[in-house]
């Protein structure tokens, strides 16, 4: 037989037929791949590599079944190019992505009580980290804590003057609004 790569956007690669696409030696997509067209692109049996990266949104990088899952965490694991995941994720959303060793693109956005939760590798690999909802200092500073890339941002942070005078933010640290909860005397004000 005669042997052949086939490059082309990762849309046609996935759309191209089976056969022809399994008796190709590489496959190599001129862009980025959705999570199911590199699903696909990883099923055919092509005799070489297979060269894409993913850009999706978040939601496409999950799956309820457990075998369309794994389908989608092992095309993502052996994309070759950046993979990107677009919008914010949930924290459940970044328990899955961050648990790949496949480094993967994504910011989380969740509550607080949520972000509270989250695994430290769900919120360190992320870009930007936001907590909605209110928080009280001791759960700011847990997200504030993270080592993500971006920006890390409470919305509000409701407690009493004196916790509020620990509220530790970092460079890449942003609190939207603090409100104190009790009465703050001339001591506490000045602390």
């Amino acid at each position: 037989g005669i042997a052949y790569n086939v490059t082309g956007t990762a849309t046609l690669l996935a759309a191209a037929n089976a056969a022809d696409m399994s008796a190709a030696v590489n496959l190599i997509a001129s862009d980025d791949a959705s999570v199911a067209e590199a699903v696909t692109i990883t099923a055919f049996t092509n005799s070489g590599t297979n060269t894409y990266g993913i850009s999706d949104a978040i939601a496409g990088f999950i799956d309820a079944n457990a075998d369309n899952q794994a389908a989608n965490n092992a095309a993502v694991e052996a994309a070759t190019g950046t993979v990107t995941a677009t919008g914010n994720a949930t924290v459940a959303q970044a328990e899955v992505v961050s648990a790949l060793t496949k480094a993967v693109v994504y910011s989380v956005s969740d509550t607080s009580a949520n972000i509270e939760g989250a695994s430290a590798a769900a919120l360190n690999e992320a870009v930007d980290v936001a907590s909605t909802g209110v928080s009280t200092v001791a759960q700011a500073n847990a997200v504030m804590a993270a080592t993500n890339s971006g920006t890390t941002t409470v919305a509000n942070v409701n407690d009493t003057a004196a916790n509020v005078l620990n509220l530790t933010t970092g460079s890449n640290d942003v609190v939207t609004n603090v409100n104190v909860l009790d009465s703050v005397n001339a001591t506490t004000a000045n602390a």
